[in-house]
């Protein structure tokens, strides 16, 4: 299992160096892209989310993978 690799000390330090922005949390990348966002409504799509006719949701995670 890949998650029996991660070392979570060191995840740890190394989140807790990185800024709470844009910045930090794209890796230094100062913006998103238009393909990136396109992915993303897609994927939200076929969830059902968004929209015009979408369901509105009450609660939503962001389980980013980076």
């Amino acid at each position: 299992m890949a998650d029996a690799h991660i070392n979570h000390k060191n995840a740890l330090t190394y989140w807790e160096s990185i800024d709470a922005d844009v910045n930090g949390m794209l890796g230094g990348f100062p913006y998103i892209s238009k393909v990136d966002l396109q992915g993303s409504k897609n994927f939200l799509a076929k969830l059902g989310v968004g929209g015009k006719s979408a369901t509105k949701l009450g609660r939503a995670v962001d389980c980013g993978a980076g």
